[in-house]
C-alpha cells in the first residue's frame, strides 16, 4: 500500500476506533480506485486496499460495539454494482430514474450548495416533487450546511421557502 493511502486508513480507523460513527460518507468512489480513476478495476487491484480496509473495520468496529450486528453504513459515489453495494450508493444532485433494490441516497440543496444572498432558490411545488419522487427509495441530504451549522440557524429565505404551501 502506498504511503499517503497506508496514512489515510491509519488515520480512518483512529476515527472509527475513537468516535464509533454510523455513518462513513466518501464524497468520491471508495478510497483510492474510484470510476474516475480507473472505471475498469477490479477488487483485486491494490488501489482498492486501502478504502476496502477502512469499510471493513468499520463494519466490524460496529458488529463488535453492538452484539455482533453491523449497524454502520458507508456512503460514496463510484456507480458500479459491485462497489456501491458494500455500503450506500451516494447519488450527487441527481436521482435514480428506476426503484433500486438496494438503498441509495442523493444530496441535492435549494440552490447552490452554500449559502449566497443573490441565489435563486427552488420553489416549494418542486422541492416537494424532488421530495416525493426520491422519499420512497432513497434518503436526501437537503445541503443546509456551511452558514447554518455556524450560526444554528436557517437563512430566512430558506425557511420561507420550505414554508409556503404547494
Amino acid at each position: 500500500m502506498r504511503g499517503w493511502n497506508q496514512r489515510w486508513l491509519d488515520v480512518i480507523k483512529e476515527v472509527i476506533d475513537l468516535y464509533q460513527p454510523d455513518l462513513l460518507y466518501s464524497d468520491g468512489g471508495l478510497s483510492f480506485a474510484s470510476a474516475w480513476d480507473k472505471a475498469d478495476a477490479s477488487f483485486d487491484d491494490p488501489l482498492f486496499a486501502a478504502g476496502l480496509q477502512a469499510v471493513a473495520h468499520l463494519y466490524n468496529s460496529s458488529a463488535a460495539a453492538n452484539g455482533g450486528v453491523n449497524r454502520a453504513v458507508y456512503n460514496q459515489k463510484d456507480r458500479r454494482q459491485e462497489v456501491y453495494r458494500i455500503g450506500i450508493l451516494d447519488i450527487e444532485r441527481s436521482q435514480e430514474p428506476n426503484i433500486k433494490p438496494e438503498p441509495w441516497q442523493t444530496d441535492t440543496c435549494l440552490g447552490d450548495w452554500f449559502y449566497h444572498v443573490k441565489t435563486e432558490y427552488k420553489k416549494p411545488g418542486h422541492v416537494i416533487e424532488i421530495l416525493v419522487d426520491i422519499a420512497g427509495d432513497g434518503w436526501m441530504d437537503s445541503g443546509m450546511r456551511g452558514r447554518c451549522i455556524r450560526h444554528k440557524a436557517v437563512p430566512r429565505v430558506w425557511r420561507r421557502s420550505l414554508s409556503r404551501r404547494y
